[in-house]
């Protein structure tokens, strides 16, 4: 399904919307209903739409859907010269985009955040066999708020039934070629079974880190640190450097940006140690599910060019043209010349609304306080039945703008506290117009306040309860150009609420 020359442009847009929804995984087949596992289409949705979902999985903006109209037509598939060109570009706008361009860096795209784990893995597995460390040891931080399955990835397992570039697998088995016997996994929770969150999380990833060592003495780990889904930054610097001073360089650290709400100075601490960085373009940027890419230092690259031992189910996974042609033997060991369209269509939606939110990033960060602040004051006027999640880390250096952007909020439904599958419908029930579903019992005023269709961030479980997110985005970010943006922004937010303290109200009496 490919461009013809000089077609009609709805031909275009069918073109790039069928495109969107390919190079990955399953989470972005279709329905009946024409939407993906996160009930979202591919295409844009209407100006009426209200979307706050950029944690999660969004509809492409107008401006990313008609800047991948324009690429379309350029991508020749199976012809190298003209894909890499084409990914080349992308991995350049993404470089600058992320402030790094003095920086020796190269990048891998990925088709998630979430096998974007293999690099890190496939670097880990090639040091450990050169310095004969005994077996690879992989920590996952904020384990439980970070991408779905980056525990099986980190394991060097499928994550999926069906492979990005095409055909099918089984979930949990071994991607081929990874020796995955030799390869542990360590999930370090942030939360106890109350949902809040470990008192000393740093001992827990010391602690967790010390064990291994005294089961497998002289394995070579890779440390992760992250910004989970509730935007905790986990572990703490000192932990990292504590950690790192213990292992004597058998180690790499791995930085999971991929909410990619993080300050420069957080990336730089990261980068200065030679740390792997993973991003995404579908979380605060806003694009459609799923594009990742790993932002490699200068060892990982430099590995890479010599001395890759590629197990050979990456290249169900990486086209040559998703590498970085530094990376001589990565790149020459996979067996698809590429692009994947589906992936270079989704970046390129990510970035367009980068490029648009760093120019003016510096009028716009400061404001981010003010939206915090006005979604979580307005949150208190829809007791008893929403209820911010107690404040964690709300202000934070590491943040973008200095402010957790993600607004984590409880619901108590009915006298009740929803549980998982109540708050997955809840999900569902919001992105709909409920006007003629209310009992009959609702005021016409409510039926008013539950007709806009409203994205938010899908649930994620803390333990004895759960919260769905309000998450701001790039695009949201456009009309805060003057107050009455933002004004008119915080109207929108408080519409949400409102929608969906009403469904929280007659969450008894409502339908999927």
């Amino acid at each position: 399904f490919f461009f013809e020359s000089h077609p009609h442009t709805m031909a275009v847009a069918k073109q790039v919307s069928q495109h969107l929804t390919e190079g990955s995984d399953d989470r972005l087949h279709l329905s009946k209903a024409g939407l993906n596992k996160y009930h979202v289409a591919p295409k844009v949705e209407p100006a009426s739409t209200i979307q706050r979902a950029y944690c999660t999985c969004s509809p492409p903006s107008p401006a990313g859907f008609e800047a991948c109209e324009q690429l379309l037509p350029t991508l020749q598939p199976g012809h190298l010269d003209s894909a890499q060109a084409a990914m080349d570009d992308i991995r350049a706008r993404l470089v600058k985009g992320m402030g790094l361009a003095g920086r020796d860096v190269e990048v891998v795209l990925h088709p998630s955040g979430t096998d974007a784990e293999y690099i890190p893995l496939l670097y880990a597995v090639q040091r450990a066999e050169a310095l004969g460390c005994s077996r690879v040891v992989n920590v996952i931080a904020a384990a439980g708020e970070v991408g779905s399955h980056t525990a099986t990835a980190a394991g060097g397992k499928h994550i999926s039934n069906f492979r990005p570039m095409g055909g099918t697998c089984v979930l949990n088995e071994p991607v081929e070629g990874f020796n995955t016997n030799n390869i542990k996994v360590v999930e370090v929770m942030p939360r106890g079974d109350t949902g809040g969150i470990v008192p000393n999380y740093d001992a827990a990833m010391e602690s967790a880190v010390n064990a291994a060592e005294e089961e497998m003495s002289g394995a070579f780990y890779i440390l992760h640190a992250a910004l989970s889904k509730t935007g905790l930054f986990m572990p703490s610097h000192g932990a990292m450097e504590a950690m790192m001073e213990r292992l004597k360089g058998r180690y790499v650290l791995v930085f999971d940006a991929c909410q990619m709400r993080v300050s420069a100075e957080e990336m730089n601490w990261y980068m200065d140690r030679g740390a792997i960085i993973l991003v995404t373009g579908s979380k605060f940027f806003g694009a459609p599910g799923f594009c990742g890419a790993v932002v490699c230092p200068k060892a990982v690259t430099q590995e890479f060019a010599t001395n890759a031992h590629v197990p050979e189910g990456l290249s169900s996974y990486l086209t040559k043209s998703d590498v970085s042609t530094a990376m001589t033997k990565l790149r020459d060991s996979l067996t698809e010349n590429g692009p994947n369209i589906g992936l270079a269509l989704r970046w390129t939606c990510a970035l367009t609304e980068m490029e648009e939110y760093n120019t003016h990033k510096a009028e716009y960060e400061p404001k981010m306080s003010t939206w915090v602040r006005g979604v979580r004051d307005q949150v208190a006027q829809y007791a008893p039945y929403l209820e911010l999640q107690p404040d964690e880390g709300q202000e934070d250096d590491a943040h973008m703008g200095g402010w957790n952007t993600t607004i984590g909020i409880r619901m108590n439904g009915q006298g009740t506290t929803l549980n998982l599958n109540d708050l997955k419908r809840v999900h569902v029930l919001l992105r709909k117009d409920l006007s003629g579903e209310l009992p009959p019992s609702a005021t016409q005023e409510e039926r008013e306040a539950v007709k806009k269709k409203c994205f938010i961030g899908q649930p994620v479980w803390l333990g004895t309860h759960g919260v769905l997110r309000i998450a701001l985005g790039a695009p949201v970010t456009r009309c805060w150009g003057s107050e009455e943006g933002m004004a008119q922004c915080l109207k929108d937010d408080n519409y949400i609420l409102h929608k969906w303290a009403l469904v929280t109200k007659y969450f008894k009496e409502l339908s999927c």
